[in-house]
């Protein structure tokens, strides 16, 4: 891709991408990977205005990151991803699959070479089958926690006071007894990725929206239980799972 941006000659021309000229495709990645990666606590250089430079020193302090051993096994943190990648395994998951893909853009738009290497786009395709597959396990845990929110939702003060739902708790519980056994699988399996995630984050002295969710969930939920424990009263455990429920959602 370096080769391509020297031998560019025009910047304004066209690309295979829609609305995207010579430039757009350059200033895609330089832009979008530095505020990816800055959640795992790393600063990529800024880009300026001559795009040669940008690329270049981006493409360095890259190159650093993954020489250094230490650098490049540290956590992947990132609010709208499930943990358990590395700094290393994330470059190369993201941002080196979009490096390859847009050479074939900045080639065809500014008619250099635009041939690439077969074995490395099977490689990206496997990749890609994989995110299907985490994408599914996050619909999964969506599903679950909309599932059982509703019961939840219905069994608490807003279902009883505000929906008018009166129809008994099974079994002859209480109704925060039914929410807390209800709850449990939205918090500790649908929402167990934002536990995760907050864990990873603090060992590495940052505060994320993984922490913050976190947070709110577990705080609703913990006082919740001891409410329940000691005889009842108003607990919380609809707003942790609504929660959990809409954050999986927007993920």
């Amino acid at each position: 891709f370096t080769t391509l941006v020297r031998g560019a000659g025009q910047w304004d021309v066209p690309s295979p991408v829609p609305e995207w000229n010579a430039a757009d495709v350059v200033d895609h990645l330089t832009t979008w990977f530095p505020e990816f990666i800055a959640p795992s606590g790393i600063a990529l250089p800024e880009p300026t205005t001559d795009r040669l430079t940008s690329w270049v020193n981006q493409v360095q302090a890259v190159q650093a990151i993954l020489d250094d051993p230490t650098a490049s096994a540290g956590a992947f943190i990132h609010p709208m991803l499930p943990p358990g990648q590395s700094v290393g395994q994330a470059i190369n998951s993201f941002y080196t699959t979009d490096v390859f893909m847009h050479t074939w853009d900045l080639a065809r738009a500014t008619g250099q070479d635009d041939r690439l290497d077969a074995d490395t786009c099977a490689e990206i395709l496997a990749g890609m089958e994989s995110m299907a597959d985490m994408i599914r396990d996050m619909r999964n845990r969506f599903l679950v926690a909309a599932v059982l929110s509703v019961p939840i939702l219905l069994w608490s003060p807003i279902g009883r006071d505000v929906l008018g739902f009166d129809v008994p708790a099974p079994f002859g519980l209480r109704d925060d007894v039914v929410s807390l056994l209800l709850s449990i699988p939205v918090v500790f399996w649908a929402g167990w990725i934002f536990f995760d995630g907050a864990v990873r984050a603090l060992r590495h002295r940052t505060l994320d929206m993984m922490v913050l969710v976190a947070v709110a969930i577990g705080a609703g939920w913990l006082y919740s239980l001891a409410i329940t424990l000691t005889g009842g009263g108003e607990v919380f455990y609809e707003a942790a799972a609504v929660l959990t429920t809409f954050v999986l959602l927007g993920h």
